[in-house]
């Protein structure tokens, strides 16, 4: 599968989700590489205090999703 595929599987799923309010706080649970987790974050106005926790089982995921999330805070 594609990213651009996985991404837009993302979007599709996140339109079916309550809002985001301002100060949500989201699981992102078996979060992959990050693309739903990036897809939650462009759904987040800017300045928006809300926080997304992105867990996986597998350590390699969050190895490859944590230098992404450090560079975009």
């Amino acid at each position: 599968m594609s990213e651009s595929f996985k991404k837009e599987i993302s979007r599709l799923g996140l339109r079916l989700a309550p809002p985001l309010a301002s100060n949500s706080v989201v699981l992102d649970n078996a979060c992959i590489p990050g693309f739903v987790t990036g897809e939650i974050e462009s759904l987040l106005s800017a300045g928006a205090r809300s926080k997304i926790h992105a867990v996986d089982f597998a350590p390699a995921m969050i190895t490859t999703l944590k230098p992404k999330a450090e560079a975009e805070g």
